[in-house]
């Protein structure tokens, strides 16, 4: 009997949210010009990523959130620890951090709205019948 993987590694890893086997994505999050291309199901469970029209869209309202965190934490990080009063290096360093970190942004916000928001139960057991 294999051990169960948690919700949050499965999420992290990017896995399927009913058998935390398959991968949502065809491409590495470090490919240059792929990182965003998902699979259309799972290939171990047959699930359908999109379980309902628009369910991503909700992910854009995660992804804004991700932002906003990265650029609050740097300008705090910059302000009251390095003391950093150059508005050019402000802005220069938030905008490299929020395009590098766009990738995983995109992914988790993705990965953030399937499992809290879609409905999808943990079936461990599930038997994909094609």
């Amino acid at each position: 009997m294999e051990p169960e993987v948690s919700k949050i590694s499965s999420m992290f890893s990017c896995s399927c949210p009913r058998c935390r086997k398959g991968k949502m994505f065809k491409h590495s999050m470090f490919h240059p010009t792929k990182f965003y291309v998902p699979q259309d199901d799972c290939a171990h469970c047959g699930l359908h990523y999109e379980v309902e029209p628009g369910l991503f869209w909700g992910a854009m309202y995660v992804s804004y959130s991700f932002a906003v965190a990265t650029i609050v934490s740097i300008w705090l990080f910059m302000n009251f620890i390095l003391g950093v009063q150059n508005l050019a290096y402000y802005i220069f360093i938030i905008c490299s951090a929020l395009v590098l970190s766009a990738p995983a942004s995109f992914r988790y916000s993705r990965m953030f709205m399937l499992y809290w928001f879609s409905g999808i139960e943990y079936q461990p057991n599930y038997q994909h019948t094609k």
